[in-house]
């Protein structure tokens, strides 16, 4: 039974999406065109995916619009079909999680976390991401995250799953800003990966995440310019409870509709 309620959330954002969305490109959408343009006489250029969106660097998004503009004339709509696809896959990556993880200890929570989790992803209170197809880079980043949890949950300090774990961060990275969040955790995770390995071989792994994070974040500072019209990144330091308050709501914010405090308080 609650894995059918898990159901509810995704088939309610679904109904939304099909009553809502439009095949109107909105706001951001019309800079997109000049790279559909290049794209469909042949000029699509590295510099121009690579090109910086605010404070982003959406390389993949803009791969993933792109594939789907050809076969449906740019139909945006396509684009909110595939936030609803990766979103489920989001879901479904945390559901493996709590499996994995919680399943070991309280087995008959496990149903009933997986119905959060689906509520809290496919929550009408992020309309604007399931309507915009824009912001399929939203859900993206939602998915490395996932993956990157998954695959943390499940490490033993080997290659192959830090090679994995490099891949996904990558992905959050070219995916939208805050991916950039998954990168800095590579570090921390090679090290407490496994704590029967010996020190020579945690720094061996440690050493070669900090070699990616140096050589990932060189690249993606290269001709960076921080948007003037955004709030600096020293207003975290300057306004530490601001700031805490806003993570809180953050969290909170697929349980409330509109309202900080709500929204802060079931974070």
């Amino acid at each position: 039974m609650p894995l059918l309620a898990a159901a509810i959330p995704p088939i309610t954002v679904a109904r939304a999406v099909c009553r809502y969305g439009v095949n109107v490109p909105f706001a951001d959408q019309w800079q997109f065109v000049p790279l559909l343009i290049d794209a469909v006489d042949g000029r699509l250029r590295w510099s121009a995916l690579w090109a910086q969106h605010n404070e982003h660097r959406i390389v993949l998004p803009r791969l993933v619009m792109l594939a789907l503009a050809r076969p449906s004339r740019w139909d945006v709509r396509w684009e909110m079909a595939m936030s609803m696809v990766i979103g489920v896959i989001a879901v479904a990556v945390v559901a493996a999680l709590v499996y994995r993880t919680v399943g070991l200890l309280a087995p008959s929570a496990v149903p009933w976390l997986v119905v959060m989790t689906s509520t809290l992803c496919f929550s009408l209170s992020a309309w604007e991401n399931w309507i915009w197809g824009w912001q399929v880079q939203i859900l993206m980043v939602v998915l490395a995250a996932s993956l990157a949890a998954w695959l943390v949950a499940g490490w033993d300090g080997g290659w192959f799953r830090l090679a994995l774990l490099v891949c996904v961060a990558l992905y959050g990275v070219l995916s939208f800003g805050s991916g950039l969040v998954l990168l800095a955790l590579l570090v921390p995770a090679a090290w407490f990966a496994s704590d029967r390995q010996s020190p020579p071989a945690r720094i061996g792994r440690a050493g070669v995440a900090f070699a990616v994070v140096v050589a990932v974040a060189a690249l993606y500072s290269r001709g960076f310019s921080y948007p003037e019209q955004h709030p600096s990144p020293l207003f975290v330091v300057a306004h530490p409870v601001d700031y805490g308050v806003y993570v809180l709501a953050y969290m909170g914010a697929g349980l409330a509709a509109g309202s900080v405090r709500t929204a802060a308080a079931w974070g």
